[in-house]
């Protein structure tokens, strides 16, 4: 918590609590959230339409790590499962069904409670559970016709956030030509629905974010503790992603009736991509899996910088790119709450923005460094929550300008490094008036 304070970079994540509801009563809860959504009429379900030419399905899969247990789980030698999205691209218009915002969020809901769903999607929740959000993105179907292959570009979300929160972000580059698996790591989301129908909720054993400070624990002895920590929960992350591009690769050489993407995907051109601590993990992805081409931390950040530094571990050898968004300053009360000085706060926070920089510069395959600094924007604007939430037309408004910011300089990244340089955006190292800063980085001597 100190290193969030200290450093303005917040990991959301869940106090998640066994609530034993009646599902009666969560079925009552499920049927009147319609109506109740409906008698709002200043609450805004719609996300965004995508720009891209393309169209977007998304289907999900039940995969199994057999080379990894599951430290997490209550049966002896279970081995690592994850719950995988494949969004790709579709011909427009599309005639396919609309898929659920939430797959499984009525089970979701009866499981953890409608009080845990609005641990993340606060007034939203209802919303949510009753499936009103709506999206552009369909059930699986066909895949765009023609031959053209697509980019992968593997994804994780934030630390307690559904990937599905990201719906608007993800479909922005799917309609650009792209097909993006997003993860969701089991018990570090609100729940994971398996494709038997179990549900496994979130855990606080899994995160570890909630254990008590030693007493007079220091601010060093502190971040060495979670540094500790850190180590080998973004290597599980990793781990994922890398299993994720085994299982994409199988699907891409197993003939057409695999998977609708079978044939389609490019596997020449990968990257890696997450937000927050999912950022982080895509960075540990890339240092550690050469198949990957490119890598973006999306506002992922901790003391040692936007990469973790792992012992003996070089940088990133791909292009690397962290998008940051502004973050206020901490208040007089949080600074009291931790017992730090706002002198004290200055200097940690001057030291953190020169090792992120050294950090930047010593990357082998250079590095981008984009700053989006728009009216509103905080580090969940990367997500739908803020468009969902949304009661009036300027804060919707206001939510969309700054994902729009976000998706231009994502889909420039991913087009700057897996197509060629199709797209130089990212060449103009000014500040413009847009509220977006790009420095450039070039290659650091190997």
């Amino acid at each position: 918590m100190i290193a969030i304070a200290c450093f303005c970079q917040f990991s959301y994540s869940y106090a998640m609590k066994t609530r034993l509801l009646a599902a009666a009563f969560i079925e009552v809860v499920c049927l009147l959230t319609a109506a109740l959504a409906q008698s709002s009429s200043d609450r805004f379900r719609s996300l965004p339409r995508p720009d891209g030419k393309y169209g977007v399905a998304r289907a999900g899969y039940d995969w199994v790590d057999r080379s990894r247990i599951d430290t997490f789980s209550n049966v002896t030698g279970v081995q690592r499962e994850i719950l995988v999205f494949i969004w790709y691209p579709t011909d427009r218009p599309s005639s396919g069904k609309a898929a659920e915002y939430l797959p499984n969020a009525r089970l979701i809901a009866k499981s953890i409670g409608t009080e845990g769903m609005s641990d993340f999607w606060g007034d939203a929740a209802t919303l949510v559970i009753s499936g009103e959000i709506e999206s552009d993105t369909v059930e699986a179907t066909p895949i765009a016709t023609g031959k053209d292959l697509f980019p992968l570009v593997v994804f994780l979300p934030g630390l307690g956030v559904p990937s599905t929160a990201y719906t608007a972000l993800i479909e922005e580059v799917v309609s650009n030509g792209y097909i993006v698996a997003s993860i969701e790591p089991t018990y570090e989301v609100p729940a994971v629905v398996f494709s038997d129908g179990r549900v496994v909720a979130f855990s606080d054993a899994a995160t570890g974010r909630h254990q008590p400070a030693p007493p007079g624990e220091t601010r060093e002895r502190f971040l060495a503790r979670m540094h500790a920590f850190d180590a080998p929960h973004l290597e599980r992350w990793a781990e994922d992603m890398r299993f994720t591009i085994d299982q994409m690769t199988l699907l891409n050489h197993a003939g057409k009736k695999a998977a609708a993407f079978s044939g389609r995907v490019d596997l020449n051109t990968i990257a890696a991509w997450g937000h927050s601590f999912g950022g982080r993990a895509a960075a540990r992805a890339c240092q550690l899996d050469h198949r990957i081409n490119a890598c973006l931390n999306a506002d992922g950040l901790a003391t040692d910088g936007p990469i973790f530094r792992y012992a003996g571990a070089a940088l990133p050898s791909q292009p690397f790119m962290w998008m940051e968004v502004s973050h206020a300053p901490p208040s007089d009360e949080q600074l009291a709450q931790y017992k730090i000085s706002r002198k004290d706060w200055e200097k940690n926070h001057q030291t953190q923005i020169n090792t992120d920089e050294e950090e930047l510069k010593e990357c082998p395959g250079g590095s981008y460094h984009v700053s989006v600094n728009l009216p509103g924007i905080d580090h969940l604007s990367f997500t739908d929550k803020p468009l969902i939430e949304s009661d009036n037309e300027e804060d919707f408004n206001q939510a969309e300008r700054a994902l729009a910011a976000i998706e231009r300089y994502t889909v420039g990244f991913f087009d700057q490094c897996l197509k060629q340089g199709s797209n130089h955006m990212l060449d103009q190292s000014v500040k413009e008036t847009t509220g977006v800063a790009v420095e450039r980085f070039q290659p650091a001597p190997r």
